[in-house]
């Protein structure tokens, strides 16, 4: 229901989705929620599923500008996993190592 605004892409060509799945491979609820904590967005609420957890963590994250702090973290715990779900190679902030 919160999806209905904007578009599946968020950043430049990030996927929601594929960005959620990435969230739910490498995250548990309780881990989401923690991440949420640290990055100012409280998730901990809503849904009870990890993947209804990763989706408002999104929404919320996109919405106070603070989606790159979440990819960033994800890229740190697990180098390579988003680019292994997003089509393109094109993760913002992502420096050549």
């Amino acid at each position: 229901q919160m999806w209905a605004e904007g578009s599946e892409e968020i950043l430049g060509g990030v996927s929601k989705t594929a960005l959620t799945f990435a969230l739910t491979t490498m995250y548990s609820r309780e881990e989401l929620c923690r991440l949420g904590e640290i990055l100012g967005a409280d998730v901990s609420g809503g849904a009870q599923s990890p993947h209804g957890t990763a989706k408002n963590l999104i929404y919320e994250l996109n919405a106070s500008g603070r989606l790159q702090d979440l990819l960033n973290r994800v890229e740190s715990d697990a180098p390579g996993l988003l680019a292994s779900y997003l089509p393109r190679q094109e993760l913002p902030g992502q420096s050549p190592s």
